[in-house]
């Protein structure tokens, strides 16, 4: 339901992005002018569901979770909305709300136990508790978790953890002249950074750091993680690896002959 008159509550845009159902029976639909608008199953209608009648919410990621819906972008902050005994209420962070010193929102991601990790382009906060502190002002360019460990990585290789008691620096990636961190993923604790021309290892129980088998080197690697929780990793070379969560076996798909690559 798209109108593009300017009616009440509809679509923001006619081009979907992604599509998604909270556990309430909501849909929460991004669409290609960065915009989110949220419609209601039951109803079968759209609605405003932070009741300023400015339903289209200017965020670009949606994360969700059992008792909230997280949105968030590159210029707007970002927004908790909790869905309550029939209605919504939301709660916003950001420069024009007082609550942040910084609109742009790298990732929201959900760690151990639901906590909530907060990368911006200013530091790294926390939620829990409904309470957000900020842990860090370095900015951290990946989040990896594995049961009660999470690690924060920054643009220099230098390599984070939060615990229950403190959040403190436990290694470092050997990066070269020009070498640059394009990615990272993990299989259980081990983690596999990629980089512009190597990739490492790095273990999340023992702090130690190592070159990483040759079946993990993909330089400029980058990640994506498929509805299963597996990886595929990509560079542009025409190949795209496949790797297991859990096992760490690897599988090459060549999408591009060589020969055709190089044209």
């Amino acid at each position: 339901k798209y109108y593009p008159e300017d009616t009440p509550i509809s679509l923001s845009n006619h081009r979907i992005k992604k599509v998604i159902e909270d556990p309430n029976g909501f849909l929460w639909i991004n669409t290609y002018s960065e915009t989110f608008s949220c419609y209601s199953l039951k109803e079968d209608r759209f609605i405003d569901c932070i009741g300023s009648g400015d339903h289209h919410l200017l965020y670009k990621e949606i994360l969700l979770q059992d008792d909230a819906v997280w949105l968030w972008g590159n210029s707007d902050g970002f927004a908790r909305i909790v869905y309550e005994e029939g209605k919504f209420t939301p709660f916003f962070w950001g420069t024009r709300k007082g609550t942040l010193d910084t609109d742009h929102i790298l990732s929201i991601e959900e760690g151990r136990e639901n906590d909530i990790y907060v990368r911006t382009d200013k530091g790294l906060y926390y939620w829990k508790n409904d309470s957000l502190k900020q842990l860090s002002n370095l900015t951290f360019i990946k989040s990896l978790f594995y049961k009660q460990s999470a690690v924060f990585i920054t643009s220099d290789g230098e390599i984070w953890t939060h615990t229950n008691h403190s959040f403190e620096k436990i290694g470092e990636i050997p990066l070269r002249h020009q070498m640059i961190i394009t990615d990272a993923l993990n299989i259980q604790e081990q983690c596999i950074i990629f980089t512009s021309s190597e990739s490492f290892l790095f273990n999340m129980r023992t702090g130690q750091t190592s070159k990483a088998p040759s079946h993990y080197h993909v330089p400029n690697g980058i990640v994506t993680k498929d509805n299963h929780h597996n990886y595929w990793v990509q560079n542009g070379s025409g190949n795209l690896q496949y790797i297991h969560a859990e096992s760490g076996e690897t599988k090459i798909f060549t999408l591009i002959p060589q020969e055709k690559h190089s044209l």
